[in-house]
């Protein structure tokens, strides 16, 4: 009797540690790995956020001395380099039509997403 109840015993318990490290453990590195990945999305949408507005500001600060014509080409530099990097790279397919739109409308688009790739 003693040795059924000292196996029962040691089967729980067998099974106790089987669960944690065959459950808990992939379950903490799951949320580990989730973590990394939002942290690494936040800093990738706080670097892209800041590009946009140091080019904002840049935009700003030209039009601001009155040189229109400058501000429209160094934007126009951006929506190209934009443009001519990601058309064919999988960059995202509205933006891309909203370019090819602007640039029908605006020469300055126009003549940048034409340049060729550096």
């Amino acid at each position: 009797m003693k040795r059924i109840a000292l196996f029962s015993l040691c089967f729980v318990i067998t099974c106790g540690i089987g669960w944690y490290f065959g459950h808990t453990r992939p379950t903490i590195q799951k949320q580990r790995y989730e973590r990394e990945a939002l942290r690494k999305y936040l800093e990738e949408a706080e670097q892209e956020s800041r590009m946009a507005t140091a080019v904002a500001l840049r935009a700003i600060y030209i039009l601001d001395r009155g040189e229109v014509e400058n501000a429209k080409h160094f934007l126009g530099e951006t929506v190209g380099d934009y443009y001519r990097h990601y058309r064919d790279k999988g960059g995202n397919t509205n933006m891309i039509a909203n370019i090819e739109k602007a640039a029908a409308r605006y020469p300055v688009i126009a003549a940048e997403i034409s340049k060729k790739p550096e």
